[in-house]
């Protein structure tokens, strides 16, 4: 974890100052890790998904072993494609389904379209925040449909967004969503996605905590 948290230190006190995947050199220990970059990848330093301190953290986290978590809109998954390919090794999960909005379809092709690449997983997850309707958000159900076609279940995980959904949902009832009304899936493909996916990513041995939570 040393290395990996000198890298993060590094990454964040640079200024960017290239775009694209770009960059070589290394990181070095001791710089203060600043403030948080906004989600859209832009910020007061500037857009730090094509800047030159990508590559170095991404190369870091392959090394390491370190899933590479992005929380991004759909709007930036084109400008990650170079990172994917140079990286092959590293094992990329996209949050909350880049928040695709069930309107866009241009903006859902450039998530499917990441499933040629067999290290990208997708975090299902957000539906109460992309759906115009009340639950259970059956509109979203398409979409859904779509990017578990696309991946398949053993690349797909299982998210409630707890807390943040409290205001909107309670954590049964997002828990209920994919085990009741998910029926394009197979039981067993949900079970897959509830705790088998996230556990070849993460193996901490969450199964025997959330099982008694999903009735299974």
């Amino acid at each position: 974890m040393e290395l990996l948290n000198g890298t993060l230190s590094w990454y964040r006190a640079r200024q960017s100052d290239g775009s694209g995947c770009t960059g070589s050199s290394e990181p070095t220990h001791g710089a203060r890790l600043p403030r948080r970059p906004t989600e859209s990848g832009r910020g007061a330093e500037g857009d730090w998904i094509n800047g030159p301190l990508m590559p170095p953290l991404w190369s870091r986290c392959e090394q390491l072993k370190v899933p590479m978590t992005l929380l991004e809109p759909a709007t930036r998954l084109p400008d990650i494609t170079c990172l994917i390919d140079r990286y092959p090794d590293l094992t990329v999960v996209i949050d909350h389904m880049a928040d695709t909005p069930l309107d866009q379809p241009q903006q859902l092709q450039s998530l499917l379209q990441l499933a040629r690449y067999p290290n990208v997983y997708v975090k299902i997850s957000h539906l109460w925040s992309l759906s115009k309707q009340a639950y259970p958000y059956a509109d979203s159900f398409s979409m859904l449909k779509m990017i578990y076609d696309a991946f398949g279940a053993r690349r797909l995980i299982w998210g409630t967004d707890h807390p943040v959904c409290l205001p909107h949902v309670s954590y049964g009832l997002a828990v209920a969503l994919y085990r009741d009304y998910l029926d394009f899936m197979p039981a067993a493909d949900r079970k897959e996605i509830w705790h088998g996916t996230v556990q070849r990513i993460w193996p901490f041995g969450i199964w025997t905590a959330i099982r008694p939570v999903l009735r299974l």
